[in-house]
């Protein structure tokens, strides 16, 4: 038997995986779009609306579906009838004013008009999602199942603690008569309205979703629909389902309104007796923040044999170089799976070829299915004299600067610099937008810039560009703004500056506390502070063993990494009364005053004969001594805790 196989593959985030998931990416990612458009075969302007959605979709490759729902009195049942009874349900919880209307990911319960489409398509677009949606559905058309796994990935928090899961099935090419066909040329097919994506139906639980959660950041919910699709759909005047004009789309939304984001699931009919026969659905490097030349790839793959893959091997032929590669694990039949790998990728842009040459170890004949392209880039880097915690991003916008935005992350995927839009220009030409962005030595940072128009910033309308300079006004990258939707940079700051590492610690943690340890450029001048706590003094500082330095607070300047050690030790009893009790001055000429942590009870004053020349039972803070001759005299100093003698030099 001939194999039969048709892979379609729309949604950008099925094939930048990690291996934690098969299809979604965990990497946070702009809201995609669903427009829920209601129209019906007598309505005179709805091909207008047609039309309208098949630009804005064509404009936004991979982002937009329009999701057409034939509802109302517009929507006759004569055939072909598109009536569904889900269609009808959602149709039922908008205010619907006139045809055609439609709601842009359902942002709000009154749909708009046509004309404002594009404009809520190009907001949405530009909103950062929390969550990315894909999957795979797989059809066995003998018996008609259809299974359908979606995976779901929160890169951050829903507003809701629940969220709603709705999958939908579609129908293309279904000829029939429409209203007003003519302000639609395109769909028109020897006289008769070639019908698209008309919604067949509703997978999931309700026409509105299932409910999943939970809906924080890091959350992965895997959900697989077993589906028999129906031979026909519609009643009276049903239309047959033909498995090549399916689609099916997945979308969250926050309740029944507000979807956050969507994509078209990757839709394989397989039909087999090859017992090995690997269908490359994607093959792409992921879209992450690497502070290395070790690059993350993907190869997203098809079993559509007979017999499980436990391996493949694969070559990858970029910047010249031929690298084989063997990957293990396992892809059932009528799967798909992923096989993660790493290419060392130098600075700069190359195109990559990968071949699938053998699967579970045998030889497999060259076949266009085996194979796949894709760009793979290296880091920019950039290598200062200085430590810039600074860089300048500099952007020629054209006349249009409202559709221009920009975004930058670090290596944590936390936002360090954002922009735009920016203000319109009178007529043609550029306008330089400076903006300056914290960073740290030695990360590594993705700038995306993007324009919802889709035409760059350098497209007639001026010549745009945009650079990033470091601290010493050294140009990292620059690009020459003739991307369309986005262009992305991932670049590496390294410094020349040799830093060293200041390791403090202590001789044991329950003695004292100690300070000042980091990573410092060579040359610093570096302090760490030694704390004792209570009963215990601060002896020395001491690397590998060797004193230098006996002062509780040490400056040095660092010219090597150094670990030292604070040393600690226990005091008795007497000692740490005698370290609690202060006398001041010392020499004193007339008014003696002691300081005591410990309750003191009296104060007796001997001289060098042993004879008792002054005591008191209070009053020791302003002890007149005034009266003895100059010497050196003892005083007793009795607390609750103990007796400590204390040396006193009278001037």
């Amino acid at each position: 038997m001939k194999k039969l196989l048709l892979s379609i593959i729309i949604c950008v985030a099925a094939i930048l995986q990690v291996s934690a998931q098969n299809y979604v990416s965990t990497t946070p990612a702009n809201r995609n779009v669903i427009l829920e458009e209601f129209t019906g075969r007598n309505c005179g302007y709805c091909p207008d609306g047609h039309r309208i959605s098949n630009d804005i979709a064509a404009a936004h490759p991979g982002r937009f579906w329009a999701v057409n729902i034939h509802w109302g009195g517009y929507a006759p049942t004569s055939y072909p009838n598109l009536n569904v009874t889900d269609g009808g349900t959602i149709h039922g919880g908008f205010n619907i004013g006139g045809y055609p209307c439609g709601t842009v990911n359902r942002g709000g319960s009154t749909p708009i008009d046509r004309g404002q489409w594009a404009s809520a398509t190009i907001t949405q677009l530009n909103q950062l999602s929390e969550v990315n949606v894909a999957g795979v559905c797989v059809v066995d058309t003998i018996l008609r199942m259809a299974t359908i796994t979606v995976e779901v990935y929160y890169t951050g928090n829903s507003a809701e603690s629940t969220n709603q899961l709705t999958v939908a099935m579609l129908q293309s090419n279904i000829l029939g008569s429409q209203s007003g066909m003519s302000a639609n040329p395109s769909q028109i097919i020897n006289g008769q309205y070639n019908h698209m994506h008309a919604l067949r139906d509703i997978i999931t639980e309700s026409a509105w979703g299932e409910t999943i959660s939970p809906t924080t950041a890091g959350t992965l919910i895997t959900k697989t629909f077993i589906y028999t699709i129906p031979e026909n759909i519609g009643s009276p005047n049903g239309v047959d389902v033909v498995f090549e004009d399916l689609q099916f789309l997945a979308w969250v939304s926050e309740t029944h309104y507000n979807i956050l984001s969507a994509c078209e699931l990757e839709y394989i009919i397989a039909v087999s007796d090859e017992p090995l026969y690997p269908v490359v659905l994607g093959f792409s490097q992921a879209n992450v923040v690497s502070c290395s030349n070790m690059k993350d790839v993907q190869l997203s793959v098809m079993n559509a044999g007979t017999e499980d893959f436990t391996s493949l091997t694969f070559e990858v032929t970029y910047n010249g170089n031929t690298e084989e590669m063997t990957w293990n694990g396992s892809i059932p039949s009528l799967q798909s799976g992923v096989a993660d790998f790493q290419l060392d990728v130098p600075a700069g842009t190359f195109s990559a070829n990968l071949t699938v040459t053998k699967a579970n170890g045998v030889e497999l004949e060259p076949n266009s299915m085996f194979n796949a392209t894709t760009e793979v880039k290296g880091n920019d880097w950039l290598t200062s004299e200085e430590e810039c915690d600074v860089i300048n991003l500099r952007i020629w916008q054209d006349r249009f600067g409202a559709q221009t935005t920009w975004v930058m992350y670090n290596s944590q995927y936390e936002i360090v610099g954002e922009g735009g839009p920016y203000s319109a220009l009178p007529s043609n030409g550029v306008r330089l937008r400076e903006e300056f962005i914290n960073i740290d030595a030695s990360d590594c940072y993705m700038f995306i810039i993007f324009d919802s128009e889709g035409d760059g910033i350098n497209n007639g309308h001026g010549e745009g560009h945009y650079e990033i300079a470091d601290c010493n006004d050294n140009i990292i990258f620059a690009g020459d703004g003739t991307f369309e939707f986005e262009e992305t940079t991932i670049f590496s700051y390294t410094s020349t500056v040799t830093n060293y590492n200041v390791s403090v610690a202590a001789n044991n943690a329950e003695y004292g506390t100690v300070t000042g340890g980091g990573t410092y450029p060579a040359g610093t001048s570096v302090t760490v502070t030694a704390t004792p706590n209570a009963n215990y003094r601060f002896d020395n500082w001491t690397v590998n063993g060797t004193v230098v330095s006996t002062e509780a607070e040490y400056t040095f300047v660092v010219e090597a990494n150094i670990s030292l050690v604070a040393t600690f030790t226990q005091v008795d009893g007497i000692e740490n009364i005698a370290n609690s009790i202060t006398l001041y001055p010392n020499p004193v000429t007339d008014i003696l005053s002691i300081e005591s942590v410990q309750a003191i009870s009296s104060v007796a004053i001997y001289n060098v004969q042993g004879q008792l020349v002054m005591s008191t039972t209070s009053d020791f803070d302003h002890i007149n001594v005034v009266s003895l001759n100059k010497g050196v005299y003892f005083a007793v100093i009795r607390t609750g805790e103990g007796t400590i003698n204390k040396k006193i030099v009278k001037e």
